[in-house]
C-alpha cells in the first residue's frame, strides 16, 4: 500500500498538481473534515495468481486482466504498456488489450515481483 498526502496548495513537480499526478492513480481518497489534509491510498493488488501453473485457470486469466487494469491506472492516457510476459520481459510496449493475452499464453515473468514499471512504488 502506498500513501500520498497533500495539504492545501501543495504541488508536485513542474507545476503539475496533486490532481494531475496522483488522483488518477489512487484507489481510495480520504479527506479530513477539520483541516485541508487529504490522504490517498493506492492498494497493491493480489499477486498470488502468478503462481498458478495452469494458465487457463479462470483465476489466472482474471489475474492477468486485473494486472492490465492495475497497470492502466499508472498510464491512463497511454494505449500501450510494457508487457511482463516471459517472452517480452518488460522490454516491449504492447497494446493494453494484447498484454493479458500475452500473459496467459506465455506466462508472467516470475521474477517481476515489484511492479515498478506498472505503477507500484519501488518502496513496497
Amino acid at each position: 500500500m502506498v500513501l500520498y498526502f497533500r495539504g492545501e496548495g501543495v504541488t508536485a513537480f513542474q507545476g503539475a498538481t496533486f490532481d494531475d499526478i496522483v488522483k488518477p492513480q489512487i484507489d481510495l481518497m480520504v479527506n479530513c473534515k477539520w483541516c485541508s489534509l487529504h490522504v490517498a491510498l493506492k492498494i497493491n493488488m493480489d499477486k498470488s495468481w502468478i503462481n498458478i501453473r495452469i494458465r487457463l485457470d479462470p483465476l489466472y486469466e482474471k489475474g492477468a486482466d486485473d494486472f492490465v487494469e492495475f497497470a492502466s491506472k499508472d498510464r491512463p492516457n497511454a494505449t500501450e504498456i510494457l508487457c511482463p510476459c516471459m517472452k517480452c520481459r518488460n522490454m516491449k510496449f504492447m497494446k493494453k488489450v494484447d498484454v493479458a493475452e500475452h500473459i496467459v499464453v506465455d506466462g508472467f515473468l516470475s521474477s517481476y515481483t515489484h511492479w515498478i514499471f506498472h505503477g507500484e512504488s519501488s518502496l513496497t
